[in-house]
């Protein structure tokens, strides 16, 4: 439509119970509208309740895959143990297969009797390899790397 072809498009909008009523109403006063010939695809968690009472919005109702689904997609994984992980959900679980473990967080950084901006300072430190204190004063400088 944009691009002034004739080639097949829709429309997709991700989550939509996110959306405030008045979007919602606004956008189903768009489907109902005989001007409008774009497909429209929605996903929601909850369908709003403006939707079930349009007759034009036809729902379908999907369910994540079960691990036997996913076994021939990725069959050297342990899934099992990767569902749990990730709680049954497929996207964390490809998330998970793509980009590895997350590092774990250091610990917090402990609260001396400082004053506030002190705590905030050591509390920073814990996430540079260089001192952003002596990097800020000279840049060009090498800095001494922080001890973890």
């Amino acid at each position: 439509m944009i691009r002034g072809d004739n080639k097949a498009s829709c429309l997709v909008l991700d989550e939509v119970d996110g959306s405030d009523s008045h979007a919602q109403r606004r956008l189903v006063e768009w489907f109902i509208s005989p001007d409008r010939t774009l497909p429209i695809l929605m996903t929601c968690n909850e369908v709003p309740r403006i939707f079930k009472a349009c007759a034009r919005i036809e729902s379908l109702r999907c369910f994540p895959p079960s691990i036997s689904d996913l076994t021939p997609l990725f069959p050297k994984q342990d899934l099992q143990s990767m569902a749990k992980t990730c709680h049954y959900d497929v996207r964390r679980m490809l998330h998970s297969l793509q980009y590895g473990e997350s590092e774990a967080l250091p610990p917090p950084c402990p609260v001396f009797k400082q004053s506030p901006e002190v705590n905030e300072i050591l509390r920073q430190r814990m996430w540079f390899s260089t001192d952003p204190i002596l990097l800020a004063i000279a840049p060009t400088a090498s800095a001494t790397p922080v001890s973890r």
